[in-house]
């Protein structure tokens, strides 16, 4: 399970690459990262509050820099 945030600029949900992945089922009922949770899309420093955060299904077992 990857943690995601509703990006607040175009509404969209993005996955938060950075936070600890877990197996589904044993992800945590509240986000266990930073609050708020900050992002730079776009150039732009933007945050959101970590009650905002929810963990989704990943078809990738593995993440690396060119997923």
């Amino acid at each position: 399970m990857v943690a995601t945030a509703v990006r607040p600029e175009r509404g969209k949900r993005i996955w938060l690459l950075e936070a600890v992945r877990h197996l589904p089922g044993a992800e945590p009922e509240y986000f266990d990262g930073p609050d708020p949770v900050r992002f730079s899309p776009c150039g732009k420093a933007q945050g959101v509050p970590a009650n905002t955060i929810r963990y989704t299904r990943s078809y990738f077992t593995q993440f690396d820099e060119s997923a």
